[in-house]
């Protein structure tokens, strides 16, 4: 929800009438590490659904996805801010031509297709091992999964083809993606409450725990009555 408000840009006011480039600064570094959220939400969600708890230790479970989305993130921030400087100074320049923008766009590609494979690996692991343990999985868990994938190709797809970041072409691809990325963190707010139905079948549960406690102790009191009454 952080990196929420961090992508919808506070500051955006500022950023519109200052002329400087302090906040188009912030403007990238607000959009690419909202993007590296999600992707290291994505692929901590989905590795973790087929892992024991005991082996999600730091250096073995975290630091290599750290170390992958933090290299991409080094990479598309020199990326977005230098092809966002290059239009600042030359409205009319063209990406490409622009001195370096394709070796580090094919380093962002690259490091995104090995993130692609690692997290396609572990949504195939993950299907096939919940699908196993538990068939009777929950049909909200499992269209929140599929709707999780189809974002998942929506914002790769939007990094890859251009349509995220400043060689957006656009103000409709703008406000999609913003409005598609503010439903999808909303929906997995909704998704991460605490469900109330399975409190109030606890509380159910503890209620039935203590009725039968009583019935048991209000039978033997009888039992006593009847006992000492024929004596």
């Amino acid at each position: 929800l952080f990196g929420l408000v961090l992508y919808n840009n506070p500051f955006f006011p500022l950023q519109i009438s200052s002329k400087g480039l302090f906040f188009e600064l912030m403007d990238v570094l607000f959009l690419v590490s909202f993007l590296v959220l999600l992707l290291f939400f994505w692929l901590v969600m989905f590795d973790g659904l087929w892992k024991d708890p005991k082996e999600r230790l730091f250096l073995n479970f975290y630091f290599p996805k750290i170390l992958l989305v933090g290299s991409f993130w080094v990479t598309a921030m020199v990326l977005f801010f230098w092809t966002e400087f290059h239009q600042l100074s030359n409205a009319g320049v063209r990406v490409y031509e622009i001195q370096g923008y394709i070796f580090f766009k094919l380093l962002s590609v690259a490091i995104l297709g090995l993130y692609i494979f690692w997290l396609a690996y572990s949504i195939c692991r993950s299907a096939f091992f919940r699908s196993r343990a538990m068939p009777e999985f929950e049909a909200r868990v499992k269209f929140f999964g599929m709707f999780s994938i189809i974002i998942i190709g929506v914002t790769i797809g939007g990094i890859v083809f251009e349509f995220v970041g400043p060689s957006m072409h656009n103000a409709i691809e703008f406000i999609s993606f913003l409005a598609l990325f503010n439903l999808y963190v909303y929906t997995l707010l909704f998704a991460y409450l605490p469900a109330k139905i399975s409190n109030q079948v606890e509380q159910v549960e503890i209620g039935m725990i203590k009725l039968e406690e009583d019935l048991d102790t209000g039978t033997t009191d009888d039992l006593k009555l009847g006992d000492s009454t024929i004596d």
